[in-house]
């Protein structure tokens, strides 16, 4: 009987959590003509550029990977972890008229917003590297373990930041007017454009503290081989993103009380 009680409140969360879902792919994108197809399109260009650039400046990536993958594996996982963090900041306080309703709680939210961020970052980087591929440029056959194991990392560590964050911005809500502005110096300084092997030696260990950073090189081991996975630490990112992920379960309970208070 216990584990039918289980199975049925667990069956009404995912039902909860696929309606957020689609309540929030339609207020991201419904409003405009093109759809969901329009934020594919923003995000394609913003690699294109890049790509671009990279090309008319005779840039070659390191270790053997073509230009194209090396800026879409960066943009992706950068995009799911910075989005999946300032984007739950932004819902638990956009949202709070949901939250009155007994079966929607704030990790429904995080979990809603995580599903359309990492899907649609996934669909456009497969889009983004067959087209590549279409032009000529090679791609290796990926190491799939861990091409998904940085996905998943990125998008556990993104939800346990932005849960806690989230959970903390009720409290202090001048965080997510400093958060943009921290974001933008990490955007430079996580490893999108450059590889961690091109930094001087001595500065080296200092950013592979940056856990996007080291998603991010994961990910290019994956689908490179030749990368060197020497500044990759699996067990520190996970252990990282389950702190994150349990200080944010916390952090969420105590908030709730201190608001109903």
């Amino acid at each position: 009987m216990a584990g039918t009680g289980v199975a049925s409140a667990l069956a009404v969360q995912g039902r909860v959590v696929w309606a957020l879902m689609l309540r929030e792919i339609h207020t991201l994108y419904g409003g405009d003509r093109l759809g969901y197809l329009w934020v594919i399109i923003q995000n394609s260009f913003g690699v294109a550029v890049f790509w671009g650039l990279r090309y008319f400046m005779g840039f070659k990536a390191p270790h053997g990977m073509s230009v194209p993958a090396f800026l879409i594996s960066g943009f992706m996982i950068w995009n799911i972890f910075s989005s999946l963090i300032l984007k739950s900041v932004a819902a638990a306080r956009g949202n709070q008229a949901l939250l009155t309703f007994p079966q929607v709680t704030q990790i429904d939210l995080l979990l809603a917003r995580a599903g359309v961020i990492v899907v649609t970052e996934v669909v456009v980087a497969v889009l983004l590297l067959a087209l590549s591929f279409y032009f000529g440029y090679p791609l290796d056959t990926p190491n799939w373990a861990g091409t998904l194991g940085a996905v998943a990392l990125a998008a556990g560590l993104g939800l346990g930041l932005g849960g806690t964050l989230a959970a903390l911005n009720i409290i202090m809500p001048i965080l997510e007017k400093l958060l943009p502005m921290v974001f933008r110096i990490l955007f430079f300084v996580s490893g999108i454009f450059f590889s961690l092997t091109a930094v001087p030696y001595g500065f080296r260990a200092y950013l592979a503290w940056n856990p996007a950073l080291q998603l991010i090189e994961w990910l290019r081991v994956s689908l490179a081989p030749a990368y060197p996975a020497t500044y990759v630490n699996v067990p520190y990112l996970t252990l990282l993103s389950l702190i994150t992920m349990t200080l944010g379960l916390l952090l969420e309970r105590r908030v709730r009380r201190y608001a109903a208070g």
